[in-house]
């Protein structure tokens, strides 16, 4: 092959030479000069004799000259200008001296011969596809017998054509085509084994170039209005079948069966199933099987959609099961076979179970049954193309079928065991996700067993898998993980059957070990609390429906008596308030809840959220009326603070959420609940920095007020003593400026502390007297009024405090102008 530049050279001049001979052809037939005509016309024509081109560029060469021989066609279509009859013309053009040239004058003199009505189709067309076996070189023989099918495609006797009788019948068309197609398919496999080696890529590229002059045969021959199932079962599906295995090509052979299935009709494929599929099993193996069935399966699907009647046809053709038996005959007949085409084949036959909504869990356990034994022995599966098909056919039955299918195909787990362990991830992974995203639920134990099994690579604990440096691949991964157990969810609110579920959880997780439970223990924390809280809940609500039967009983008896009585009143109860609780259910989930923050106070730097967690579950047994089970996980938060918080920070903001949960429980003894409290106020004086301990004082005065604690000497015990708190914090260095403004802020919130308590004043509360807020108000004023000269950051810190106390002093002149608040601020001087 010449050069790129060479090779344009060589085609501007070879058109140039077409043109010129073509108008001399032109000139000599206007002057009816046969002789000139035919030896212009073969100068013309043989510049197509060239080996210099790419198909590319010799197309472009072809076309012009194929397009000049109309002018000569049409002139030896009119003998009255060159005085010969059409048989003596075609015995004249082949004494033409070169055989190229000789056989594109045959071709063209042959249809005017067939057009005259002189000769018969039949008799001509098969002597010209005869003669044109005289040019073998294989770019020049395809042009050649694309010329002469080309311009003989309306001279075919086919069905109803003028040419059909004396000129033949369609079996002739046929044979034509037939045979025109099998020449031309020999020569175009024949390129690929001229030449050397090292240009087998350039010879695989052009051959691609030229593949539709041998597939537009077959476009002629779906095109024949006579060829009916009966001769395309018999006469052209086994002659194009034949050629396609014994090419033996990796080329055409995938080419010519991608043909085949989208020129012929669907009905035909449908009826010829068992030989497209038996050819299929013959093919070389690196030819992409996968894609042709998928090519199939796919025109077949389309047919389904727009044939009503297509899916009982289908049943009755047993297309499924012929493609499960195609693929593993395919995989039976080549041992050789790469991976990545085992899973295109079925991940074709997984489609078309999928469009046509099949969702029978044995046949789709069958198909990856067959899928992991076809593969078992071409583990490790590496190709990468192999893995994402693997994985995105894995997801099939996700999106199709609903959870208890999926989780009963057995095969499922052997097809993951197939993959490398970092796709094996994403694709368990990909379950979870897809299960959440279509809120799917698991509903009994086999079913949580069996997804557990599916994601097994994600759940068990494999030693030194993930180094420091990947704890955030495994937080990821284990996150997705912990959302399995908000799948989890009984039907009909069994308590029982969730429990039973969440145990068995429990179980499984726990064998990831420290580095996954420290993700997915939380939620089944939370999945166990709710399940309690369900439990509460709905025994509340059978003692709300009792008692509101037996209210609106007593208010039919009474209504005589009481007309203004309140027929809307609540009986509810409040969810903070204890109430004795009968099912055996909830000290169970209680148990995995201790059980499961039990083992995660185990896993270094999670003892910050197992504290959190264990008063999560205080707050549920108290209101169940548990007080020892609720004493128990209070003991329990607090081991955790006392052993195992040490920053200070966390242990302020800890302190916060214990007096905060403390303060809601109700359901504690007199002792029990003074030990707590106890406990309580001295972590916060034991606090590190004073800032810290004020804080924590004034917080713990909600400890001694809350709905059924009135202590208002020990309320005002702990304002008092944040006062001096935050005094000493003034003094601090002898109160310089930073000191100064720290205290300032600390007043600010013991006054939002006071403002708090003094409202409840109204339940009885006496620890805050007009006279103690006065008294702070005023304090306050002065020591924002000796703070002067602040520079830096102190500014900013004094612009807080500033902004934060005139909030307050707003709200207070916003109480004064409430009616029913203005009695109690009126003396309070702002």
């Amino acid at each position: 092959m010449e050069p790129a530049s060479d090779a344009a050279t060589w085609l501007d001049e070879a058109r140039a030479l077409v043109r010129e001979h073509a108008g001399k052809m032109r000139r000599a037939a206007n002057e009816g000069n046969l002789r000139e005509a035919l030896k212009s016309a073969s100068l013309m024509l043989g510049e197509l004799r060239t080996v210099a081109l790419a198909p590319r560029a010799y197309y472009e060469l072809h076309v012009a000259a194929t397009e000049e021989l109309m002018h000569l066609r049409m002139f030896f279509g009119e003998r009255e200008r060159h005085g010969r009859t059409c048989m003596e013309l075609y015995e004249i053009v082949q004494h033409a001296g070169n055989v190229l040239p000789r056989l594109y004058l045959l071709i063209t003199v042959g249809v005017t011969y067939v057009e005259s009505g002189e000769g018969g189709a039949r008799d001509v067309l098969m002597d010209l596809v005869e003669m044109t076996r005289g040019v073998q070189q294989p770019m020049h023989g395809l042009f050649l017998r694309a010329y002469l099918s080309q311009v003989s495609k309306a001279l075919l006797p086919d069905k109803g054509s003028k040419y059909e009788g004396e000129g033949g019948n369609i079996d002739d068309a046929v044979e034509f085509l037939l045979q025109n197609f099998t020449e031309m398919n020999k020569l175009w496999v024949r390129m690929q084994h001229i030449g050397p080696s090292s240009g087998k890529k350039r010879r695989e590229d052009e051959r691609q170039e030229l593949r539709d002059l041998v597939g537009k045969n077959l476009l002629a021959l779906s095109q024949l209005e006579g060829v009916d199932l009966k001769m395309y079962r018999e006469m052209v599906l086994p002659r194009i079948l034949e050629q396609v295995v014994n090419c033996k090509d990796e080329i055409a052979q995938p080419y010519l069966l991608d043909v085949l299935i989208q020129v012929f009709s669907d009905e035909y494929h449908l009826a010829t199933l068992p030989e497209v599929f038996s050819t299929m099993t013959m093919l070389r193996p690196n030819v992409r099987v996968g894609l042709i069935l998928k090519a199939l399966l796919g025109r077949l699907l389309s047919y389904a959609e727009e044939t009503p009647e297509a899916k009982t046809e289908f049943q009755a053709a047993d297309v499924l099961t012929k493609s499960f038996e195609c693929c593993k005959s395919i995989i039976n007949a080549h041992d050789d076979i790469p991976a990545k085409e085992v899973v295109g084949m079925f991940a074709a036959l997984m489609a078309f179970v999928r469009q046509l909504k099949i969702t029978e869990g044995g046949t789709l356990d069958d198909i990856l049954l067959s899928l992991a034994e076809s593969l078992e022995s071409k583990t490790p599966i590496d190709d990468p193309e192999a893995v994402k098909q693997l994985a995105a056919l894995l997801s099939e039955p996700l999106e199709t079928c609903n959870l208890s299918v999926v989780l009963s195909l057995q095969s499922y787990p052997k097809v993951i065991s197939l993959l490398d362990a970092k796709t094996k991830k994403e694709v368990a992974l990909g379950v979870v996700q897809t299960l959440v995203k279509n809120r799917s639920s698991l509903q009994s134990v086999d079913e949580v067993k069996m997804l557990y099994n599916f994601i097994d690579c994600v759940v068990s604990a494999n030693a030194n898998e993930y180094q420091e440096s990947e704890s955030s691949v495994l937080a990821d991964e284990q996150n997705v993980v912990a959302r399995v157990v908000h799948l989890i969810k009984a039907p009909e609110d069994n308590s029982e059957l969730q429990l039973e579920m969440l145990n068995m959880t429990h179980d499984i997780l726990l064998k990831g070990g420290p580095q996954r439970i420290r993700y997915t223990f939380p939620a089944l924390v939370f999945a166990g609390i709710a399940c309690g809280r369900d439990i509460v809940l709905a025994e509340r609500a059978e003692k709300s429906a009792a008692e509101k039967s037996k209210k609106a009983d007593d208010d039919a008896i009474e209504e005589s008596c009481d007309a203004n009585k309140d027929k809307t009143e609540d009986v509810s109860i409040s969810f903070t308030m204890p109430m004795e609780v009968k099912s055996p259910w909830l000290k169970k989930s209680l148990h995995l809840v201790h059980k499961t923050i039990t083992a995660l106070t185990q896993v270094a730097g999670r003892h910050e959220k197992a504290l959190k967690l264990f008063l999560e579950a205080a707050q549920l047994a108290a209101v169940a009326n548990l007080e020892s089970i609720a004493y128990e996980f209070f003991e329990r938060a607090f081991e955790l603070y006392e052993e195992n918080i040490t920053d200070t920070k966390k242990q302020v903001n800890l302190l916060f959420v214990i007096i905060g949960t403390l303060h809601k429980v109700n359901v504690f003894s007199e002792e029990s609940r003074a030990s707590l409290v106890h406990k309580t106020t001295g972590y916060s004086a034991r606090l590190l920095k004073k800032p810290d301990q004020c804080v924590g004082a004034y917080t713990c005065a909600h400890l001694f007020w809350t709905e059924t604690v009135k202590d208002s000497d020990s309320v005002g015990a702990c304002l008092k003593k944040s006062v001096k708190i935050a005094n000493a914090v003034r003094d601090t260095f002898g109160g310089n400026e930073t000191n100064r403004i720290e205290a300032l802020g600390l007043y600010v919130g013991i006054l939002n502390k006071y403002l708090y308590f003094y409202d409840k004043s109204s339940e009885g509360c006496t620890a805050v007297t007009v006279e103690a807020l006065q008294a702070l108000i005023e304090m306050i004023n002065g020591e924002l009024a000796s703070v002067s000269g602040v520079t830096g950051d102190a500014v900013v810190a004094l612009r807080d405090v500033e902004q934060s106390y005139a909030n307050t002093l707003a709200h207070i002149r916003a109480q004064k102008l409430k009616p029913e608040e203005a009695a109690g601020y009126a003396a309070i001087v702002v």
